[in-house]
């Protein structure tokens, strides 16, 4: 063989490895645009969940605050029992939280964050973005609240801003959960001293600022599950 006739070879090679070098871009291109959808989706799925708000904090007074806090903590236990029960589902629940005696008669069965949970534990879809907010449905759940801003109104409902930290297992290990929420509450039609929670919003705050225990005006303290 010449070497007219290596000449061609050796200029076809290199062609071939620069049309793979050509296809390996594209190929890297194509893997990072989908890792971005994906992360994009992700972090949507996430945000209809939470959306923005700005912090303000205010009080309506200690006693509100603890009447109000106590409520919140019935509230909230129901809504971890319904977590970890199987049969609790977004078409029934026996243990939805408009069976909390004194409940008004026109709040709605179910408040916006409780529907969401329901709805993000039952849709096998929805795993990904369950196992980043709360902890394996499987296995024992317990949350603890922190009231940083208490707003009483005209027509005697209060507006709270409550940081809630739901403890859990995950993987056999233990995992916490923290959320920030808003939250209405209206008196009690069975002792207009205590409350119930009509409305609960997840939210992401702007701001970190009430991120210090010292800052709340209430606090509650469970102690977390054991994990196998």
């Amino acid at each position: 063989m010449t070497n007219n006739d290596i000449l061609p070879l050796k200029r076809s090679k290199q062609v071939w490895i620069f049309v793979g070098f050509l296809l390996f871009l594209v190929l890297l291109l194509v893997v990072s645009t989908v890792v971005d959808v994906v992360m994009e989706d992700r972090e949507q799925a996430r945000r209809h969940l939470m959306p923005a708000f700005e912090v303000t904090r205010e009080s309506a007074g200690e006693e509100i605050t603890h009447a109000v806090g106590v409520a919140v903590e019935k509230y909230q236990a129901i809504l971890d029992k319904q977590w970890t029960n199987p049969d609790c589902t977004p078409d029934h629940c026996a243990d939805s939280t408009d069976t909390i005696p004194g409940t008004p008669p026109k709040r709605d069965r179910v408040t916006q964050e409780e529907s969401d949970l329901l709805v993000l534990k039952t849709n096998p879809q929805k795993k990904e973005t369950r196992e980043e907010i709360m902890p394996d449905p499987a296995g024992p759940v317990v949350s603890n609240i922190q009231i940083y801003s208490t707003k009483k109104h005209e027509d005697g409902t209060v507006t709270v801003v409550v940081t809630v930290m739901t403890y859990g297992c995950q993987d056999g290990k233990a995992r916490n959960f923290t959320s920030d929420r808003i939250m209405a509450l209206a008196p009690s039609t069975t002792n207009p001293r205590d409350y119930i929670v009509t409305r609960d919003i997840r939210v992401a705050s702007t701001q970190d600022q009430y991120s210090y225990t010292t800052l709340y005006s209430y606090n509650s303290r469970h102690n977390e599950p054991e994990c196998a």
